[in-house]
C-alpha cells in the first residue's frame, strides 16, 4: 500500500498495488486481485521480450474481470536501453493499437515512477468512480 499525494488532485491517494509478476503461478489468484480495481498498470521490460508478448493475455484477463477502468501500459527498464528486446515503436504502435497510454519508466533509477500513478489518480478521479 502507497499513500501518495496528487498535487493535480490537491489530495491524497491510497494506491494498494498487486505485482503478479506475470509468472502463470499466479494466474488462479488474480481474478480475486482484479475485483474491485480502480485502475491498472500492466508491465512489461523491454529486456524481456515475452513480458511484452505477453500484454494482450493480461489486458484480456483484466477488461474481462474488471471492465473499462484507468489501464496503462508500462514499458520498464529504460535504463537499459542498449539490452533492449522491444523497439519504442513497436511498444507505441502496440498500444495505440488496444487503445492504451504507454509510459516509460525506470523503476530502479525512479524515472517517471511518480507520474504514472499521479495520472492514474487523476484518470481514476476524472471517471467520477471516488
Amino acid at each position: 500500500m502507497k499513500i501518495k499525494y496528487v498535487k493535480a488532485l490537491d489530495r491524497e491517494v491510497e494506491f494498494m498495488i498487486w505485482d503478479t509478476a506475470g509468472q502463470e503461478y499466479y494466474d488462479a489468484i488474480t481474478k480475486r486481485y482484479y475485483r474491485g480495481a480502480s485502475g491498472a498498470l500492466i508491465v512489461f521490460s523491454i529486456t524481456d521480450r515475452q513480458s511484452f508478448l505477453d500484454i494482450n493475455k493480461w489486458y484480456d484477463k483484466l477488461k474481462g474481470e474488471c471492465g473499462d477502468i484507468p489501464t496503462y501500459i508500462i514499458q520498464n527498464k529504460i535504463d537499459l536501453l542498449n539490452e533492449s528486446k522491444v523497439n519504442d515503436k513497436e511498444a507505441n504502435d502496440f498500444a495505440k493499437q488496444i487503445g492504451l497510454n504507454i509510459f516509460k519508466v525506470s523503476a530502479k533509477d525512479d524515472i517517471m515512477v511518480n507520474e504514472v500513478f499521479d495520472n492514474l489518480a487523476i484518470d481514476f478521479f476524472k471517471n467520477g468512480k471516488y
